[in-house]
């Protein structure tokens, strides 16, 4: 009888806890996906990148051709984006801006750490109209007596700033894909790729190793 007599809760539930061996097992799974998801994701962020630079691109298009249109002239400075300061934009010089949403304030034809992979943009020009000029190389293209043109700038120490991969998908997108043609070129050169004669040392292809810094120029735009 006495042991039916027993009270309520008098039995106690074992706990279990988790065995070395199931944490263990937890994390092998979750590196086993951060391994699988990680490219993925990296992709993705550089993906967004060349989007933004692509974009950036054909936005510069439309903003010099309508400033050209307006004006007769090419901005010799980021800041004649957003604003008609002097020079060019004197008095006799049209002015119906602001021709982009954002642009560098700054004086000169430099914007620091303005492309998507943070490095600098550089504006290079050619108001002169009395003399036919070239881009990139002096058989490249067509002459042209106005033009306009952006260098990207790609930092070099033990790897490229700018995947060279993504620039070659810029101009693939943009462009012809190789290195030496177009409106597009991948060079070793930091001088104006606008000139008479330019004189640009050109990567042979987009699988060269580059152990220097590049610059990825674009010409914008050209009139005959």
């Amino acid at each position: 009888m006495k042991y039916l007599l027993k009270r309520k809760g008098t039995k106690r539930k074992s706990l279990k806890g988790i065995t070395l061996i199931e944490l263990l097992i937890v994390v092998a799974i979750i590196t086993i996906l951060a391994a699988i998801l990680l490219p993925y994701v990296s992709n993705r962020s550089e993906d967004a990148k060349i989007a933004a630079m692509e974009e950036m691109i054909n936005s510069l298009r439309s903003a010099t051709a309508l400033m050209f249109n307006d004006g007769s002239i090419f901005p010799t400075e980021w800041r004649h984006f957003v604003s008609p300061v002097n020079p060019p934009y004197t008095a006799g010089v049209n002015w119906r801006g602001p021709y982009l949403q954002r642009s560098s304030t700054a004086t000169g034809g430099t914007w620091t750490n303005a492309s998507p992979w943070k490095t600098d943009l550089v504006l290079f020009f050619d108001n002169n109209g009395a003399n036919t000029e070239r881009f990139a190389s002096s058989t490249n293209l067509f002459p042209f007596r106005y033009g306009i043109a952006l260098q990207v700038v790609n930092p070099y120490s033990t790897t490229n700033a700018i995947p060279i991969s993504s620039l070659q998908k810029i101009d693939q997108d943009l462009d012809d894909g190789l290195t030496n043609s177009g409106y597009i070129v991948f060079t070793t050169t930091a001088t104006t790729p606008i000139g008479a004669s330019p004189s640009l040392t050109f990567v042979a292809n987009y699988n060269t190793p580059v152990t220097t810094n590049s610059y990825f120029d674009i010409l914008i735009n050209a009139i005959p």
